[in-house]
């Protein structure tokens, strides 16, 4: 069904909704307001009285904001037929009952701001009155291919040279407005901006999971995780320097560099349950990260989940050679499954993702593991049932650590966690809630 020109699914609204803490049931259901609007209303039986505010953070953090509620309301339990099954006609009206949340809305306040308007929506396939100028383009469903698209257009529309970084930057609308009208932003303030909004703004009461990049990925690489996550957790992609926000950065050429600069990200957040994760690359540095934190002696994490790896000493030589031609390396990035459908074809692409992949790959190749001394946490291993890796990568992970080790497939090629992001999640959350 669509509400103000948006496909959305009850089903996926109730699920999130499912998970907050301390709702034991709901329903999710479309109604018509006073002036003919389609709206969503949901119901929901629970013990905590949950305020405006905190419902609204709870379902942002999964959801669009077209698929968030226009109210949420409370009841001592959900209406049945005779049959047992949901009474949909007996549910009260919302107004005055419910919390309306009033979703923000910013019109355009300029020619520049309109015209990208018009440009979002032709490359989103959203309708204009649902882009508010502070809308992230991502945040809407933008990804790689898209970005090209945007790109595209807003150089002819407006006869200037955008670059692709310049978009994952300046993610919002405002912010590019402000970019092709020639405001400077410093580069101090992006990187403030970059550091105040990424993974500081932690809640007490979830587990937090820290999320490290496979190679060439950034930290929208994880949106579907973020979409997806549980109630109970805080999902946290952290970006490294040289991609996505912080491409205006030095990348770093190795991998205990990388794991560097992610220990200095977190180190002062670890007070709380937390988990890390990492997919190829991400597996090796989320390694050596919960190696320093064990080495000074901070709180550990409760499990270090890993995906698409063999372990820190390198076995699988899986395009482990920075060397090659570019045209057969990217083929080969291809054949893997780590490029949206046909988006290695664009040049413009390449040109900004090839030297930020083969700079990962070369730090893998010139990468040795030399473990200081064996973790004492549990790991739990990922891998693809199309990705050359078996269930005997246990005895490789076993040689760093002293606790248990367990493996899970999933079916898919190396980048199988873009096809399993529920399934994955759900997985996290058996083996990580304390009992």
């Amino acid at each position: 069904m669509k509400i103000r020109g948006f496909r959305v699914e009850l089903g996926e609204i109730e699920y999130v909704l499912q998970q907050v803490k301390g709702i034991n049931n709901c329903c999710v259901v479309h109604k018509e307001s006073n002036n003919g609007e389609q709206i969503l209303v949901a119901y929901y039986v629970g013990e905590i009285e949950y305020t405006l505010s905190s419902l609204r953070y709870k379902m942002s953090r999964r959801l669009p904001f077209y698929m968030i509620p226009s109210y949420f309301v409370k009841l001592d339990e959900l209406p049945l037929t005779s049959n047992g099954k949901l009474d949909r006609k007996s549910l009260p009206a919302p107004e005055g009952l419910g919390i309306n949340i009033g979703i923000e809305y910013v019109a355009p306040r300029n020619e520049t701001e309109e015209q990208l308007v018009n440009i979002w929506s032709d490359v989103l396939g959203i309708p204009k009155g649902n882009i508010s100028v502070t809308a992230n383009f991502f945040e809407l469903g933008g990804h790689s291919l898209k970005v090209l698209k945007l790109l595209e257009k807003i150089n002819k529309v407006f006869k200037v040279n955008i670059k692709i970084e310049d978009i994952f930057l300046r993610a919002d609308l405002n912010s590019q407005s402000k970019l092709i009208n020639g405001v400077s932003i410093e580069e101090d303030t992006i990187v403030d901006n970059y550091k105040k909004n990424n993974c500081v703004k932690t809640k007490l009461e979830t587990v937090k999971i820290f999320a490290l990049p496979f190679a060439g990925g950034n930290k929208y690489s994880y949106s579907k995780y973020e979409q997806y996550c549980p109630s109970e957790f805080e999902f946290i992609s952290l970006e490294l320097p040289g991609r996505g926000k912080r491409i205006r950065e030095k990348r770093l050429e190795g991998l205990n560099e990388m794991a560097d600069d992610v220990f200095l990200q977190i180190k002062d957040y670890l007070d709380k349950p937390y988990v890390i994760y990492g997919h190829s690359m991400g597996a090796i540095i989320a390694t050596l990260v919960t190696e320093k934190i064990q080495q000074y002696k901070l709180p550990l994490p409760i499990a270090m989940f890993v995906s698409g790896s063999s372990g820190p000493v390198p076995r699988n030589k899986l395009l482990r050679n920075h060397s090659i031609s570019d045209d057969k390396f990217i083929q080969g990035i291809y054949e893997i499954g780590g490029f949206y459908k046909d988006i290695h074809k664009n040049k413009e692409f390449i040109k900004y993702s090839l030297p930020i992949i083969k700079s990962d790959i070369k730090a893998l190749d010139e990468y040795v593991y030399d473990g200081i001394e064996k973790l004492s946490i549990p790991i739990h291993v990922m891998i693809g049932t199309e990705e050359g890796l078996n269930l005997n990568v246990s005895k490789y992970w076993k040689e760093i650590t002293n606790d248990k080790v367990e493996v899970y497939q999933f079916k898919g090629n190396h980048f199988f966690i873009f096809n399993h992001p529920k399934a994955i999640l759900k997985l996290l959350k058996e083996k990580t809630l304390l009992k």
